[in-house]
């Protein structure tokens, strides 16, 4: 009973937010620095699919379903903690000036540690939706080593440049 509370308060403090952000774009869309409304953006998707994906888990039957696979408890775990978090935390750092991603190689680098993230989750989410399925994936921790080879590749450019 309180879990279902708790989900339909997170729901509705969601719909708030929202409305909250939307209404912050619009007045600032002229003064929003693009790179930092996408990188926030990133973060709110994720943050909204971790609502849903959590008040869903309130049903009983599709809580117990969904923590017996590991692979989907792994995919819920790197979309709150590097999806959201880090998206976020880069819009911040970008908005504060204390990382600068002007530059062809810091964007670039951006640029390849974002699609490495993207693709570790939907190579989590497909693994997920397979054992769910009662179906291996043999191949799936080459692809997750490829795509974090690609975010360690992204981050490269964007560690050194914080440097010079």
């Amino acid at each position: 009973m309180a879990g279902g509370l708790a989900a339909v308060a997170q729901v509705v403090a969601l719909f708030i937010l929202v409305n909250l952000l939307w209404k912050a774009f619009v007045t600032r869309r002229d003064k929003v620095f693009s790179l930092m409304t996408v990188l926030w953006a990133l973060a709110f998707a994720a943050l909204a699919v971790k609502i849903v994906l959590q008040a869903l888990s309130v049903v009983p039957s599709l809580g117990a379903f969904a923590f017996s696979f590991r692979p989907v408890i792994i995919a819920y775990l790197h979309l709150v903690l590097l999806c959201f978090t880090t998206f976020f935390l880069f819009g911040f750092f970008s908005a504060e000036k204390l990382l600068d991603f002007r530059g062809r190689v810091k964007r670039a680098g951006l640029g390849a540690f974002m699609t490495g993230v993207i693709a570790n989750e939907c190579i989590l989410l497909l693994q997920s939706l397979l054992a769910i399925a009662h179906i291996a994936w043999l191949g799936a921790p080459y692809y997750l080593l490829g795509a974090a080879g690609c975010m360690f590749a992204g981050l490269v450019p964007l560690a050194i440049g914080r440097r010079e």
